[in-house]
């Protein structure tokens, strides 16, 4: 019984944690396939083989060395269709190595004695803890105040937004220029 709550507790805590920082949850990029020559392509299947269908923050790229400078446009480039990726007007595209989609993948796995949860960093896992307690004492007829836990849950929370907020500070400002350095992966010759 608790591990369905772990699991469920895991689902909740991915929507509240990389709702707001995607950055965090992306997997490697993931090679988007199509069988119907570039009409549409797909993200792939789950560990259950079921269709992946990502939800937030999903960059699609037209291939591995396009990221992150270069990614194509939603509703521009391309649009989104449940699990699908389709282009405008019906046309066919087709990439020499790609496209490649970088998105926050739900869980999907149970959580169980030999499974453990997919969460990262593995410090946020307690908040699998406090969101599964505070969903057992929501239960009907618990006696148990669900609210503790909530505020538990939170508190924990918000810590976690804090870190994550300021673990990157400033990323890429160097690479901007903001110390009068040049890009390290520009060679100088721009042309």
């Amino acid at each position: 019984m608790w591990y369905r709550f772990l699991t469920a507790a895991q689902d909740e805590v991915y929507t509240d944690i990389f709702s707001r920082f995607p950055d965090f949850g992306y997997s490697t990029p993931v090679l988007l396939t199509s069988a119907n020559g570039g009409l549409t392509y797909t993200f792939g299947l789950d560990a259950a083989g079921d269709p992946i269908q990502p939800t937030g923050a999903t960059e699609i790229y037209p291939s591995l060395s396009a990221i992150p400078d270069s990614p194509l446009m939603p509703g521009t480039d391309f649009l989104f269709e449940r699990g699908l990726l389709r282009f405008p007007g019906g046309r066919t595209r087709t990439f020499p190595s790609g496209p490649y989609a970088r998105f926050v993948a739900d869980p999907d796995v149970a959580i169980a004695l030999a499974v453990n949860p997919q969460l990262q960093p593995k410090r946020a896992r307690m908040l699998l803890v406090y969101k599964a307690l505070q969903q057992f004492a929501a239960r009907p007829g618990s006696g148990s105040d669900p609210s503790v836990w909530e505020a538990e849950y939170n508190k924990q929370l918000n810590k976690l937004y804090l870190r994550f907020s300021t673990n990157y500070n400033r990323q890429g400002a160097q690479a901007a220029g903001a110390n009068g350095e040049a890009v390290w992966y520009y060679s100088g010759d721009l042309s």
